[in-house]
């Protein structure tokens, strides 16, 4: 295996320098694999040769190799980061905005709130403009939803979920709140989730602004016929309700993703604390159902 390595390195370098779009995009993405010295000032040499092609094939394969070099050796992002600046992911079309986004994220902590600023900017002067709807004016964004500007619905979700595990903003941060609350509002439910999400960490807004994020929120719920969505949007509902001190789950809610309403009525009241009786009861009941419902012998 030693022994046939060069002609590998060979070969994948041949590839990468192909005219064929198909095998220098595949060609692309290996590159990875190349560990000498020698080889890599070559792998950069590519990576930015398909990094300033105006195919999203090769930009795409040129983000993926770069992000699974940093992912093995973190110093490799020193010497990226000449060949993939900040603007990156402004300058790039909306089909390759995932992962240019991700690779940014890699880089380190100071850059990737530099991106996010940067990128939320573009967002707001760009796309969330006002227009006159149905008597009122709303944002862009909330008709159009994130595909103005990525293709992927994995883009936004990358950007709101490093929102959320940021530090918190105040609403009068104009192009983070808008741009959150864009989100919050978008056609797919990924991304509304993910959004919502996000409005745990804006600071000093008002019940009367997140209820139609709420009211987005409750419809995944209760419509969604995915369980793995409902239950997100079951726990985006209590962490930011959590976040602003309100509780805003119904028992309606608890029945929708398959939760017992004695349950919630035990234990999401604060006021009225249960007894020692009652939960032990309830526990049994429980477990009783769970055995009944393995056990064929129980029922009837």
């Amino acid at each position: 295996m030693f022994a046939g390595y060069p002609l590998v390195t060979s070969s994948l370098l041949k590839d990468a320098n192909t005219s064929n779009v198909a095998y220098r995009a595949n060609a692309i993405r290996l590159l990875r694999h190349i560990t000498n010295d020698t080889s890599l000032s070559k792998v950069v040499k590519f990576l930015d040769e398909a990094l300033c092609d105006d195919r999203p094939i090769l930009q795409i394969a040129s983000f993926v190799c770069a992000i699974n070099l940093i992912r093995r050796d973190p110093r490799m992002a020193i010497t990226l980061g000449q060949v993939y600046p900040e603007s990156t992911v402004s300058d790039k079309g909306k089909h390759v905005q995932f992962h240019a986004m991700y690779l940014e994220f890699m880089m380190g902590q100071l850059r990737r709130e530099r991106c996010i600023a940067m990128k939320l900017s573009d967002i707001y002067f760009r796309y969330i403009t006002c227009r006159h709807v149905s008597g009122r004016f709303i944002p862009e964004c909330y008709i159009i939803g994130h595909s103005c500007w990525s293709s992927s619905p994995l883009g936004p979700c990358i950007l709101a979920r490093s929102i959320t595990k940021g530090p918190p903003f105040y609403v009068m941060d104009i192009v983070r709140y808008k741009c959150m609350l864009s989100c919050a509002h978008d056609k797919d439910e990924m991304v509304a989730i993910e959004g919502f999400r996000s409005l745990a960490r804006v600071v000093g807004i008002g019940i009367p602004e997140l209820k139609a994020a709420i009211d987005v929120m409750r419809g995944i719920l209760r419509v969604s016929h995915r369980p793995v969505l409902r239950f997100s949007a079951f726990r985006a509902l209590q962490k930011v309700g959590m976040a602003h001190n309100v509780v805003w789950t119904t028992p309606e809610d608890h029945i929708a993703i398959g939760l017992d309403v004695n349950v919630y009525n035990l234990y999401n009241h604060r006021d009225n604390e249960p007894e020692a009786e009652q939960v032990s009861q309830v526990i049994k009941s429980q477990s009783f159902a769970v055995k009944e419902s393995f056990n064929p012998s129980l029922q009837p």
